[in-house]
């Protein structure tokens, strides 16, 4: 990630409890070059928090800001993302901040994941 700061790329960034400054995970925006899906060169929504954190929507909140980021002062025409199909918290993330689901595929190591997407609602203007 330093590298992806340093030339000025797409890159998670830290996710802190305002109060505190206390580290709970990640989250971002990252241009994904390899092959995920059939597809390569995506801007992909991504978060990991640590599980004490779990369910207390910093998830949510932080991919609504990214997305709101990606859109907005970024332009981005599309936002993609995916999670384990299995894995219904992060999920429900994903369709709360507006993410769409498209469909079920296997992972290179052929565990199921289910990919979601989201246009540029300024572009469908």
């Amino acid at each position: 990630m330093q590298d992806a700061y340093r030339a000025g790329a797409l890159a998670r960034w830290a996710v802190e409890l305002r109060a505190t400054g206390e580290f709970v995970g990640w989250a971002g925006l990252k241009l994904n070059h390899e092959p995920v899906n059939g597809r390569t060169d995506f801007v992909d929504l991504g978060y990991r928090l640590l599980e004490p954190h779990w369910g207390q929507g910093y998830g949510t909140e932080a991919g609504r800001a990214w997305l709101a980021q990606g859109f907005g002062a970024l332009a981005l025409p599309l936002v993609a993302s995916y999670a384990e199909a299995t894995h219904g918290a992060s999920r429900r993330i994903l369709e709360k901040v507006w993410l769409e689901f498209i469909n079920l595929f296997d992972t290179a190591d052929g565990r199921p994941h289910a990919w979601y997407e989201a246009p540029n609602p300024a572009r469908a203007r």
